[in-house]
Parts: structure tokens; C-alpha cells; sequence
């Protein structure tokens, strides 16, 4: 496969949502989509190194995904609790059961989306991975580019490729929006 800015060459490789490459593409036309909970990156020849980078973001993307999953999970249970409670006012008879639920459902979000904020280089976080990703792109423009994005796409359903790249990215006339993570 050819990348599109010039003639080095590059693969494009399969990588579960675990960062481990499944497998290759060479060779091959790839599927738009080939499975689920995995992602197909096209990597040129001389941004080998940079396929490190990816892996280690898709791993912090997936603690990312289950940690956001888990805080979602305790708002639901936390609010049937509250819908079985008002169903059965003879429950609320000692608050000390629905106190501490509420007390533990705060503290719980709270430091759940604090720790999505947190800047600490021994942490995983959204924002930690957003300004990573924002500094990268500054420097690397094309690491995350359209054109590669496409090449995992058949000729067929590069129409489809470029409305999901659109869809999934931040951008301006001018390149990437520089103020993308500085505003969480």
C-alpha cells in the first residue's frame, strides 16, 4: 500500500482494543470494519515508532472506556435504588440506608470524574490523553490524517470513511483546533 503523501511505503495494521496487533494488511483490501472492539491504523515505513504511541493510547483509551463505564453503571443502580425506595415508602421509615447510598454515589462520581482531570504522569485520564494526543498532533499533523484513515477503507466505502473521519474529528480550516483538550 502506498500512502498518500508521498511514495514511502506503509502497512496498515489491526490492533485490538487491548493495543496488540492482531494482524497485517498487506496485501489485502481492508474491510471498513473488520471487528468488533478492534481498529485498523495504516502506519508509513518511517512512522514505525509512532505505532507505539497508538497502542499505548488505545490501552489508556480502554481504562478510559471502563472507568467512565463503571461511574455510568453506579449512577443507574444508584438511581433504582431511589425509584424502588419511593415505590416502598415504608423503606424510608430509617434514612441511614438511602444517606449512605447518597453520601457513596457522590464521593464515588466525584473522585471518579476527578480522576479523568488528573494531569499526574502516573495516571491514566481523559485529559492527560487529550493534551498527549493535541502536543503529538502539533508536531505530527499527518500521524492522525484523513488520507491514512482512508486507506483502510475499500475504494467502495471511502465515502463512508471520510464521513466517520469527519465525524470523529475536531478540526478547522487551519489544521487541528489547538484549544481541543485545554478546555476540559
Amino acid at each position: 500500500m502506498h500512502g498518500q503523501s508521498g511514495s514511502v511505503r506503509g502497512e496498515s495494521f489491526i490492533l485490538s482494543d487491548r493495543g496488540a496487533i492482531v494482524g497485517t494488511m498487506a496485501g489485502q483490501k481492508p474491510a471498513a470494519r473488520i471487528m468488533r472492539n478492534s481498529w485498523v491504523t495504516h502506519v508509513r515505513r518511517d512512522r514505525e515508532p509512532d505505532l507505539k504511541k497508538l497502542r499505548r493510547w488505545i490501552l489508556e483509551l480502554r481504562v478510559i472506556r471502563d472507568e467512565v463505564r463503571s461511574l455510568l453503571l453506579g449512577a443507574k443502580i444508584f438511581w433504582e435504588v431511589q425509584r424502588i425506595l419511593e415505590a416502598n415508602p415504608s423503606a424510608l421509615s430509617h434514612r441511614l440506608f438511602n444517606d449512605w447510598m447518597m453520601t457513596n454515589h457522590g464521593i464515588a462520581t466525584g473522585i471518579g470524574i476527578r480522576r479523568q482531570l488528573d494531569k499526574d504522569s502516573r495516571s491514566v485520564s481523559l485529559k492527560k490523553l487529550l493534551i498527549e494526543i493535541e502536543e503529538t498532533l502539533r508536531r505530527s499533523p499527518d500521524l492522525l490524517s484523513r488520507s491514512d484513515f482512508l486507506l483502510t477503507y475499500r475504494p467502495e466505502l471511502k465515502f463512508a470513511g471520510d464521513a466517520e473521519f469527519s465525524r470523529s474529528s475536531v478540526r478547522t480550516q487551519q489544521g487541528w483546533n489547538p484549544h481541543t483538550s485545554r478546555s476540559i
